[in-house]
């Protein structure tokens, strides 16, 4: 089913006229298609959507399953006047804006697992991928992609090798996905901009009122290491901090790890 843009442009009111909508049938990658444009020209509350992506990427690499015209595959382009450096806590904001869209449409049980996942009940409805592109020395442009899960067959259920949670059981159907788009580009825009006025900082209490790992022993996986701690939270860059068992607390940024919960 084909996504109604002039749908999503209403619901955004009044400011969108300030957001720029790219849309296709097919693409190999939202983010990669928006950090290609970002090479050519400034992208500035720059929206890529598809109904389909048969090369999308979740970190490390792995590819993210979709289901043509019954999930969610989108991306935005955001400048930022700061170094790509700078901007390491963004997926963890990109988490809080896209739970806070869903929240709005009634979807209650969510939770964001450190770095880039959304889980309902328990399982993962959404992934997040930021990708950046420097402009010059002092600027950036950010691409966080977001790949949201709302009905898959039980055939495709299978062949993830986690837990899959979908809004279609949350009581938000295929027919609702402008409604769930607009929601998070509306979000998404006032995290951002916050983000870039206040930083990290504003954002840490949400943060841990959403965190799935508080208070847990949980283990890091880093190539073929695992790692075991008790989970300390995040600090104020946006890494990971854990408590090893001989008592020294280390930190591993997004990009580095993944985080799985700890085997009793």
């Amino acid at each position: 089913m084909a996504l109604d843009i002039e749908k999503i442009h209403i619901l955004l009111g009044n400011t969108g006229h300030d957001t720029t909508i790219h849309y296709f049938d097919s693409i190999g990658s939202t983010n990669h298609w928006l950090l290609e444009q970002a090479g050519n020209t400034a992208m500035h509350q720059h929206i890529c959507l598809a109904d389909y992506q048969n090369a999308g990427r979740g970190r490390e690499g792995k590819a993210w399953q979709d289901t043509p015209g019954r999930n969610i595959a989108m991306s935005m382009a955001w400048a930022f006047d700061q170094p790509a450096a700078s901007l390491s806590p963004l997926g963890l904001v990109t988490g809080i804006a896209v739970v806070e869209a869903l929240e709005s449409m009634g979807v209650m049980g969510l939770k964001l697992k450190w770095p880039n996942d959304v889980y309902l009940n328990g399982a993962k409805l959404a992934g997040i991928l930021i990708q950046t592109r420097s402009v010059n020395g002092t600027s950036c442009c950010a691409v966080s992609g977001v790949g949201l899960n709302i009905f898959l067959g039980p055939d495709e259920r299978e062949s993830i090798d986690q837990p899959v949670a979908l809004l279609s059981e949350a009581g938000i159907n295929v027919n609702e996905r402008e409604n769930v788009i607009g929601a998070i580009i509306l979000q998404l825009r006032h995290a951002y901009q916050t983000f870039a006025d206040k930083g990290w900082a504003y954002f840490e209490t949400r943060w841990r009122e959403l965190d799935y790992f508080q208070g847990h022993t949980v283990c890091l996986v880093q190539g073929d290491s695992r790692i075991y701690g008790q989970y300390m939270g995040i600090n104020s860059h946006g890494a990971l901090c854990l408590e090893l068992p001989e008592g020294q607390v280390r930190e591993y940024y997004a990009g580095e790890v993944s985080v799985r919960a700890a085997m009793p």
